[in-house]
């Protein structure tokens, strides 16, 4: 592990109104280390970002100082989190692989292993109780469990699992295709196919039920993230990252837990890889290649926020993190 000071990055004070959203640029990077960091999480101590070449960089935000992971042989780390002082990261490529790593004993492990097996999210409830989800195998999804904090992991029982439709898989541009809540209920979200489906456990995977949803689906359409700040309410959204102006049926809200949707496409500028919000979903955000937009009310208005480009959105309170091509990295503070 490399530990190396930031002293030669610029970190910026900036406050800004002028598009209706109040907030401040507390760091900007407009390239580094790891390259094209589409993981990304935030905590009160802690900002993690993953990505490329297997790379992990661990920033405390209060020493402003940064630890890097590089695993070689490993193609992109599309998710991170962060639970008792631990980093666990999904890896995206041919070896389906899940590291954890402890900074403070400067040591890394793997915690599951199975070669020709495509993740394509990751996420962990309050419980830590996690769920991993991949493209299909056999025609039915590959979907991981840990009930121990990520230390193991073992596959969902594939007899429980829906079949999917021909072309149907996850998308991995943001790792965040993937929800688990408190209860032990899963969301992933899918595409690719003759539609996007919202596939559904409400009882951490011993079961499974589809709800399809209107998303534009086929291709390179469907879902590629969401963001829900309850079991009910919450956003899909996605397009296509190969017709990346095209805005039809591209995100929706629901308040039912899939079962109903409101189309909430207007406003936005096309494809979006990551949408995240804050608590109660007062304030959501939506990334892509066409820029930053945010929305007060749900996504009844979308306003842009900046033209530049993001993979992936990480919110904790009143910070929110965007990580994208080549290293980037903004971090602003809301006021």
């Amino acid at each position: 592990m490399m530990i190396r000071r930031l002293s030669f990055f610029s970190v910026v004070f900036l406050f800004c109104s002028c598009v209706g959203l109040k907030y401040k640029t507390t760091f900007e990077r407009k390239k580094g280390e790891p390259k094209h960091a589409r993981g990304v999480f935030v905590n009160d101590n802690f900002i993690v970002t993953s990505g490329y070449e297997g790379r992990v960089s661990i920033s405390s935000s209060d020493r402003v100082q940064f630890s890097v992971y590089k695993i070689d042989s490993l193609e992109d780390f599309r998710d991170v989190c962060f639970l008792d002082n631990h980093v666990i990261a999904m890896n995206s490529g041919n070896l389906g692989q899940i590291w954890k790593f402890n900074p403070e004993k400067k040591s890394k492990q793997i915690v599951f292993n199975r070669d020709s097996v495509f993740l394509d999210g990751m996420d962990f409830n309050e419980n830590r109780q996690g769920a991993a989800f991949g493209d299909p195998i056999n025609n039915k999804l590959t979907v991981l469990l840990s009930a121990n904090n990520g230390d193991s992991w073992y596959l969902c029982n594939s007899e429980a699992l829906p079949f999917v439709q021909e072309g149907e898989a996850g998308f991995a541009a943001s790792g965040s295709g993937i929800k688990v809540f408190d209860d032990g209920t899963i969301y992933i979200g899918t595409g690719g196919g003759a539609v996007a489906n919202l596939y559904v456990s409400e009882d951490f995977g011993k079961s499974w039920k589809v709800i399809p949803t209107p998303m534009k689906s086929g291709g390179s359409y469907g879902i590629y993230s969401m963001y829900f700040w309850s079991k009910n309410e919450g956003v899909v959204i996605g397009g296509s990252y190969e017709h990346q102006n095209d805005t039809e049926k591209i995100c929706f809200l629901t308040k039912d837990g899939g079962h109903s949707w409101e189309d909430i496409s207007q406003g936005l500028p096309g494809y979006c890889s990551s949408v995240n919000g804050t608590t109660g979903g007062e304030l959501i955000f939506a990334s892509g290649r066409n820029g930053v937009y945010y929305s007060k009310n749900k996504g009844k208005k979308w306003e842009q926020l900046w033209r530049e480009p993001y993979y992936s959105i990480a919110v904790h309170k009143e910070k929110i993190v965007f990580s994208g091509k080549n290293g980037k990295l903004r971090i602003i503070d809301l006021q």
